[in-house]
């Protein structure tokens, strides 16, 4: 596909859903990293933690998955992170 030309037709994409393969590629250069990250989606729900957030949580890896992120902060700053979440 060279000088801009439009794709071919087996250059197309495939329309395939997620799946556990295209996963761990998407997610691979973070779980590469020695930082903790947690990904969360717009309600506040984690989609991904690297391996080092789930151990400084005390979780099983891939324990955060799933995870509301309210649970995860103290009492005193929930307020605030609902805000957040809810765009206030």
């Amino acid at each position: 596909m060279e000088g801009g030309a439009p794709p071919t037709q087996d250059e197309q994409p495939t329309g395939r859903t997620v799946g556990d393969d295209d996963a761990r590629a998407r997610w691979g250069v973070l779980d590469a990293v020695t930082d903790a990250i947690l990904v969360v989606d717009d309600g506040g729900a984690v989609v991904h933690a690297t391996a080092l957030a789930d151990e400084l949580f005390g979780r099983a890896p891939g324990g955060l998955t799933g995870a509301s992120l309210e649970h995860l902060f103290a009492s005193a700053d929930r307020a605030g992170l609902r805000a957040d979440l809810d765009g206030d």
